[in-house]
């Protein structure tokens, strides 16, 4: 019954962002729309219709809504505040709770930037915790600007955002996140050093999914790196070598949960964004994503400034490609934070595009 009442939730949020007339889909929506009702099928395919099919459905109401909600305002301050409130809860639960809040050193067998601890805090993992301080540090990073003075109560209230999200990426030690957040940032700055030009968010982003696949396809083959790289990747290596291997069973149209699990030396995922599809719903699933891909690209291109902070998501995303799975949809976790934020920003800058177009059509 539940997994019937989230199915009619997603079939109705779809059905009201469609039939919203302020709302004008594009490409873009279609090929949100395509990439959810392959993963859909895919799941339903190899597994029944099951936790995953219900955790693609809640992706799809998710994305509904941030679809409906993109062209307002309060979309992106909304989705500020609620990541201050997991990123700042986080932080003081680690100083005021460590028992509670925090992985001891020997556990996770890591420790970097001077932390012998890795914070959980609000989070399920540190991993999870790492990507909500890094989503907040990007969103705002995108709208510091807007601040008018450093000094107003507006500028130190975004000043002391930044500080404390970028403390606590650092404290949850999640070094894929780490990796893709100081990309994004870079490219930020290119970006604005460029002129407000938006190639180099889409040229960073196809950076990270040409060398996501060069990694799994060259390293596991190649004894040297394999062995060097093996313990530094927490195993992965070892883990992408065995989905490898088993390359006849996926590649088509996917596999079975149970038999994802199997094949991956009884990891959880694949620990890389393309694998990570292939093995969920094969090459369906892969070319629907990439179409997602094309049209954010196109969509920051041509949304100018207003494309900013889709540009940026679209490279933080894209860069956890390499170790990560950022849009995994077969589980409720809080990769979706971000794939939702990927849709509400490129929603977004569509919306504020075809406004400009408009404007400039009337004034011709």
């Amino acid at each position: 019954m539940a997994s019937f009442g989230v199915l009619l939730l997603a079939a109705s949020a779809l059905l009201l962002t469609l039939a919203d007339r302020s709302i004008k889909l594009g490409l873009f929506h279609l090929g949100v729309l395509l990439f959810v009702l392959v993963y859909w099928l895919a799941v339903v395919y190899n597994n029944g219709f099951m936790a995953g099919a219900v955790a693609v459905m809640v992706a799809a109401v998710l994305m509904a809504f941030s679809v409906q909600g993109a062209g307002r305002p309060l979309y992106l301050v909304a989705a500020k505040w609620a990541l201050r409130v997991v990123v700042f809860g986080s932080l003081l639960a680690g100083v005021f709770f460590p028992d509670w809040a925090l992985v001891p050193f020997g556990v996770s067998d890591r420790s970097l930037f001077g932390f012998s601890t890795r914070l959980v805090g609000l989070a399920t993992s540190p991993n999870y915790l790492g990507l909500a301080a890094a989503t907040l540090l990007i969103v705002e990073l995108t709208s510091a600007s807007k601040a008018r003075r450093l000094l107003s109560a507006a500028g130190l209230g975004v000043v002391a955002s930044l500080a404390v999200a970028a403390y606590v990426m650092l404290w949850a030690q999640s070094r894929g996140v780490i990796i893709a957040a100081f990309v994004a940032a870079l490219s930020l700055l290119l970006s604005r050093l460029l002129g407000q030009s938006n190639w180099a968010y889409v040229a960073s982003s196809w950076l990270a999914v040409g060398s996501s696949a060069l990694v799994v396809f060259w390293i596991p083959g190649d004894v040297f790196l394999n062995d060097s790289l093996d313990d530094s990747s927490s195993g992965r290596v070892d883990i992408w070598a065995s989905v490898l291997s088993s390359w006849d069973q996926y590649r088509l149209f996917g596999v079975s949960q149970n038999s994802a699990t199997l094949i991956q030396y009884g990891a959880g995922n694949a620990h890389n964004g393309l694998l990570e599809l292939l093995v969920t719903g094969g090459m369906p699933l892969l070319s629907a994503a990439l179409v997602l891909f094309i049209s954010s690209s196109v969509i920051i291109l041509r949304a100018g400034s207003a494309g900013a902070l889709a540009g940026v998501v679209l490279v933080f995303v894209s860069w956890q490609f390499l170790f990560g799975t950022p849009l995994r949809l077969t589980s409720l976790n809080w990769n979706l934070l971000v794939v939702i934020l990927l849709v509400g920003a490129c929603s977004r800058a569509s919306f504020t595009q075809l406004v400009s177009s408009r404007a400039v059509s009337t004034s011709c």
